[in-house]
């Protein structure tokens, strides 16, 4: 199991902190869990935590996600979902206050909880353009889309030693977000 551990900042400011997990099961499918929440002033404004986790095992080299789970607690208000994906033919369904929604999806198809990993998934691979699929189980009405380029790697002195970075840069509808990958 590993597991990181982050701090959200804003101008300078701590506003939230952020956790990636990552580990195996005996049936040799991963999974990948993180939390997001706000902290100090910034909860204090507007409470938030978003707890979600994928389970997906590989076919080949293509990850095939099993399952998503996610839990937003927003001030007073809570709301959860789950997707289980099934892959013959391919099609996610979606479950969210007791509603159920069947969608097609194409082959490779994630959910939004399991980007990051696929990310580093494909990076590690060797790619430098990367296109991916997914379901947010929050908007599970339909199949989204999302693009990278890798833009550059960068070493960043830290208080910990020098940290390698692959910089992304979004090339959708996004195109000036960057994206900073620890490798």
């Amino acid at each position: 199991s590993t597991r990181s551990q982050y701090c959200v900042k804003l101008n300078g400011v701590t506003v939230g902190k952020s956790q990636l997990s990552l580990s195996t099961t005996p049936a040799d499918s991963l999974i990948g869990s993180s939390t997001l929440e706000t902290v100090g002033f910034a909860a204090m404004l507007k409470k938030y935590r978003l707890d979600s986790w994928a389970e997906w095992r590989f076919d080949g080299d293509q990850m095939q996600l099993l399952e998503a789970e996610y839990q937003l607690r927003l001030g007073e208000e809570d709301s959860q979902g789950k997707l289980a994906f099934d892959w013959s033919p391919p099609m996610v369904r979606a479950t969210q206050h007791g509603q159920h929604t069947t969608l097609p999806i194409p082959d490779g198809t994630i959910s939004r909880n399991a980007l990051p990993f696929a990310l580093a998934h494909q990076l590690q691979a060797g790619a430098t353009t990367i296109e991916l699929a997914f379901v947010d189980a929050r908007k599970a009405n339909r199949v989204r889309h999302i693009s990278f380029i890798k833009f550059g790697e960068e070493t960043l002195d830290t208080k910990i030693g020098k940290l390698n970075t692959i910089i992304l840069k979004r090339s959708d509808d996004t195109p000036t977000s960057g994206y900073c990958i620890l490798t």
